[in-house]
């Protein structure tokens, strides 16, 4: 956990990620486009909560939004579970490529390190909750590690805990048990911080989870265990590798990256790729020198070193391999059709 003056960072597909600040917000508040009532650690905005107690609480609270605004969220991660709840007005919302238009009373689930985005591209008439709770996850098959002040009991947490690791619903309708929670967490923040009674805010959020539990009993869902599996993080991982197949990747490294030992981390790659790993790095980097073959006009060395291949010669044998063309046959090839 990164200390208040930090923002935490975790380490996912070679690349780091870094928790959001929602500085948008931030600035909107101090220039009073919006009501903010916020209590927060780290760089979240809002009043900054004591070390001493609910130190997993990582933010809380409600922005209300009276006229279109200038900003949004863009595309970002947080390192806990966070739980939103329109209780006014609609408002875009997107995870996972999916898109949502949020009306009053829809609640959102979105699991640590879930990309998402809230505004699109900005933020309209709109009063909005939020809770995040850091749960120690940093990358998809972590165990989920809940505050010792969640004071569901063992079996009821464990269930909670599954059905929010592994549903792919991210947007639900509240019941009324749902939003009482709610509307009582929003009163409770809704005070100067010298107000703010701690132990009230617990117990408020653990009613909020219990009722949640409650609704997500009641609704039934698919649930898709492999989001948490080393299935699904190689799969992730290796998903990205297009994007980032210049770097310096060897087999150990890739398998590091996905918490694995080479040869299982092997075996994964070939059941969800049917290459090898470092098969399938250099179709990866053969398709990106394609592109830029195609879209520019770098000499073959530049585009090797660029791809990450170790020598222009070492390219030009792994792509005649693989296209049966040079990089220079195929520049041409394209060009004259």
């Amino acid at each position: 956990m990164s200390s208040a003056s930090q923002t935490a960072t975790f380490y996912s597909q070679g690349q780091q990620y870094h928790a959001d600040t929602c500085q948008p917000l931030d600035v909107a508040a101090l220039k009073k486009q919006i009501s903010l009532k916020a209590y927060s650690r780290g760089n979240y905005p809002g009043q900054k909560l004591p070390n001493e107690f609910l130190t997993e609480l990582l933010s809380v609270g409600v922005w209300d939004s009276r006229r279109a605004q200038t900003w949004g969220l863009a595309r970002h991660r947080n390192e806990g579970i966070e739980i939103t709840y329109l209780a006014k007005g609609h408002l875009a919302f997107g995870v996972d490529g999916a898109k949502y238009q949020l009306k009053k009373g829809d609640l959102t689930l979105t699991r640590p390190w879930q990309p998402h985005y809230v505004g699109e591209p900005v933020v309209g008439y709109s009063k909005l909750f939020w809770l995040i709770i850091d749960v120690k996850v940093r990358r998809p098959d972590d165990t989920w590690q809940w505050p010792s002040w969640i004071a569901l009991a063992p079996n009821d947490l464990a269930d909670l805990t599954n059905r929010l690791q592994h549903t792919e619903t991210h947007v639900w309708l509240s019941d009324e048990p749902v939003r009482q929670a709610l509307e009582n967490l929003m009163k409770i923040i809704d005070v100067p911080p010298a107000q703010l009674c701690l132990s009230q805010l617990a117990l408020a959020i653990n009613f909020l989870l219990l009722a949640l539990l409650t609704l997500l009993k009641n609704n039934a869902y698919p649930l898709n265990r492999q989001l948490s599996s080393k299935t699904h993080t190689v799969e992730r991982f290796l998903n990205a590798l297009p994007e980032i197949c210049s770097q310096d990747w060897q087999l150990d490294n890739m398998a590091a990256e996905c918490g694995l030992k080479r040869s299982q981390f092997s075996e994964y790659c070939y059941e969800i790729k049917g290459l090898s790993p470092m098969e399938y790095l250099k179709h990866c980097r053969v398709n990106l020198a394609k592109q830029l073959l195609l879209q520019t006009a770098l000499s073959i060395t530049d585009i090797a070193m660029q791809v990450g291949f170790g020598s222009s010669q070492y390219f030009a044998t792994v792509f005649k391999n693989t296209c049966h063309l040079t990089p220079k046959q195929f520049r041409q090839q394209q060009a004259s059709s």
